[in-house]
């Protein structure tokens, strides 16, 4: 596989630092937050341009990789739009002006909410993927990559699903759970990152969804998850409504692109990673 240069927003994510370790990255060069923090104002592409015009010059092939951003639907509206977006599209505008290239990531959600006023972290990738859209139809440079649910590199997240099963395993209580109808793929995040590389290779611009193509219902991870760990009685599927609008039917297709990508069997690969925490 090609090896290229990248500076990395979010370095302190899951995704942001599993880009910054990969050996697929010839050199990844991670910004400091105090550094882009004030990009989430309001016209502050200047801004952004003044950090990469020396920078660029030394790396003149290089990407900018928009890894920064928050998913719990907790968190305020216009925290989520100056994080998620605004950031995002100064640091596009600016770094582009010094001949990088950019690549922002979204959501898959995005592919099927239909009004997504209900979740602040979705309408603020919608407005992401649009501009980027926009831009790339008319200039190129700039691409976006909806992801799905990612895994490793780090303990689950609170407030998703799998972090939700850990917190019931590891504190021996009920989990209850809608009735799991909802159709999800989910990616190793080591894995996700050699697609992510592959993909800046190629000629692909725009909207791009990074499908692996091998979805999994909700109540089926988490009945293996809870059978693997020996309490499946603490499972308690259909107590919960099911939230909307969600993914029933649809089934993504992989890419050509990144064909070649040896994702991980979804199951056996999460009750790995839950174990290495609950073992602990």
């Amino acid at each position: 596989m090609q090896r290229c240069d990248a500076f990395i927003l979010g370095a302190r994510g899951r995704l942001g630092s599993a880009l910054a370790g990969s050996l697929h990255l010839r050199r990844s060069i991670t910004l400091d937050r105090l550094d882009y923090s004030p990009w989430t104002r309001e016209k502050a592409a200047d801004e952004v341009a003044s950090y990469f015009e020396r920078r660029a010059a030394r790396t003149p092939d290089a990407w900018v990789l928009v890894a920064t951003g928050i998913t719990d639907p907790a968190r305020s509206r216009d925290e989520h739009d100056r994080v998620n977006y605004v950031l995002a599209r100064n640091v596009v505008e600016g770094a582009r002006r010094c001949g990088l290239k950019v690549a922002t990531f979204g959501s898959i959600m995005e592919r099927f909410v239909g009004d997504p006023g209900y979740n602040p972290y979705v309408a603020s990738k919608i407005r992401l993927a649009n501009f980027v859209e926009d831009l790339s139809a008319r200039e190129g440079g700039v691409i976006h990559i909806r992801i799905h649910t990612l895994y490793g590199g780090g303990r689950p997240s609170e407030h998703m699903f799998l972090g939700q099963i850990y917190d019931a395993i590891v504190r021996k209580v009920p989990f209850e759970m809608s009735k799991g109808a909802q159709l999800r793929e989910y990616h190793h995040v080591a894995d996700e990152v050699s697609a992510i590389v592959q993909l800046l290779h190629s000629d692909t611009k725009g909207a791009f969804d990074l499908n692996h193509g091998q979805p999994i219902r909700l109540c089926d991870l988490a009945t293996h998850i809870f059978a693997a760990f020996g309490c499946l009685d603490k499972l308690h599927v259909g107590a919960r409504p099911m939230t909307r609008p969600e993914n029933l039917d649809i089934v993504f297709s992989r890419s050509p692109v990144i064909r070649d990508i040896d994702f991980r069997d979804t199951c056996p690969a999460i009750v790995e990673y839950l174990r290495s925490f609950v073992d602990r």
